[in-house]
């Protein structure tokens, strides 16, 4: 949702934007993703991101739904897809990796953990990425995937990070 509407997939993988109330269809864009497609999309900036079980992702314009780009990541699976740094988008995919695309659909970052991935965050700047996973850590990646740290957190299990500004990591966990 946005300010000023909703949106919507179908099991075909149609895309629709709806007034606020439901009642009127501003557009659709038929994705082609078929089968149990979009199951999770996000808005971000001027963009809205659908990703497929499959592991494509599609940009399409929040305003128009003309698409933008495509992009296999190679990976079936895609567990969690939230904005990214610079206007671009994260997704998780088979539980254990982060890929990272920028708004034009560039070649993807990726950030592999050896567990699964509960969340991720990027800093204000776009300039770093944490991720949550699941052996009780935070890492904090610079945006070109470099690990630059590992947070054990030993005590309780990291359940999300954000960056409150570019140097000050904050983080909730569940015990």
């Amino acid at each position: 949702a946005t300010d000023d509407g909703l949106f919507a997939t179908s099991p075909s993988g149609e895309v629709a934007a709806l007034s606020l109330d439901g009642t009127t269809v501003r557009w659709r864009s038929a994705t082609g993703l078929g089968g149990p497609a979009c199951l999770q999309g996000v808005v971000h900036e001027d963009g809205l991101f659908v990703v497929a079980d499959s592991g494509t992702v599609v940009r399409l314009d929040a305003v128009s739904g003309q698409e933008r780009w495509r992009r296999a990541l190679g990976r079936d699976g895609f567990k969690l897809v939230l904005p990214g740094p610079g206007g671009g988008v994260a997704v998780v995919t088979d539980r254990t990796t982060v890929q990272v695309l920028g708004p034009e659909g560039d070649e993807p970052v990726l950030f592999e953990h050896s567990v699964q991935v509960g969340s991720v965050a990027h800093s204000p700047g776009g300039t770093r990425i944490v991720t949550a996973s699941g052996n009780r850590a935070l890492h904090v990646w610079r945006a070109d995937g470099t690990l630059e740290q590992t947070l054990d957190v030993a005590l309780a299990d990291p359940f999300g990070a954000v960056f409150s500004d570019e140097d000050t990591l904050r983080f909730t966990v569940r015990e």
